[in-house]
């Protein structure tokens, strides 16, 4: 999970500080090169495997999945930097700053994370039923 932390900072602080640069295909393959970088080793190993793993008695739900070093990470390096930039825009709009750019290269983890899950859980399901 520290992992997640450090690539999500380092993440919101260069889409924030990175203005213009960093807005469109630069930003993109920075930030997904970012979230790469610092994946625990094995990542898709470890996502096919919980993704794989049996399902657990929950306590609201009738079963889940089992949230192992994968998920954790994808799911941290997805929603930190969302979390850091409301800081930021709350910081601002105290220092008087109304207007906020955010870039189309900040969805870029989240949708990289999405389609990874998506496919990892349809060859799962595949698996399963084969």
């Amino acid at each position: 999970m520290a992992r997640g932390v450090v690539a999500s900072l380092l993440v919101a602080v260069l889409l924030d500080q990175g203005a213009a640069m960093m807005r469109g295909a630069v930003g993109v393959l920075a930030v997904i090169a970012i979230a790469a970088a610092f994946a625990p080793p094995r990542v898709f190993d470890l996502l096919r495997a919980e993704l794989r793993a049996q399902r657990v008695r929950g306590t609201v739900l009738a079963r889940g999945i089992p949230i192992g070093p994968a998920l954790a990470y994808a799911f941290t390096v997805m929603s930190v930097p969302m979390l850091v930039w409301t800081g930021l825009i709350v910081y601002r709009g105290f220092q008087g700053v109304t207007h906020v750019d955010v870039p189309i290269s900040a969805f870029a983890i989240a949708t990289a994370v999405y389609l990874v899950l998506l496919v990892e859980g349809i060859r799962a399901r595949r698996e399963a039923t084969a």
